[in-house]
């Protein structure tokens, strides 16, 4: 009987053995899903991160793009109006060089 006692007190103690290892396993397997939980996390945020400064490259460039063409739409514009201006007053020329004539010739054909 002190036999079986000790037999018992022995099988009780290893069970309580195991159902600590058992519960820091599953202490050390939350610990670890945590974990990954967590490196997840930071990849996912540094993903977006990434993301982020590619658009907010993408944005300048198109910026800067833009402002090009329009400067070079502008400094077009510009020139096609001094053309049309110059045009213009030699046209403008013309036109009072001829009404002079006419007033001058007395409206008489030369």
């Amino acid at each position: 009987m002190a036999m079986d006692n000790e037999v018992i007190k022995a099988i009780l103690k290893a069970e309580e053995q195991a159902n600590q290892e058992i519960s820091e396993a599953h202490s050390q397997a939350e610990k670890t899903k945590k974990s990954s939980e967590t490196v997840e996390d930071e990849t996912y945020r540094k993903i977006v991160e990434s993301c982020r400064a590619k658009a907010e490259e993408s944005r300048k460039m198109a910026k800067q793009k833009a402002e090009e063409r329009y400067k070079k739409i502008m400094d077009d514009c510009e020139s096609d109006v001094a053309k049309l201006k110059t045009s213009a007053d030699k046209n403008l020329m013309k036109t009072v060089k001829l009404v002079l004539r006419e007033i001058t010739s007395g409206g008489n054909k030369p």
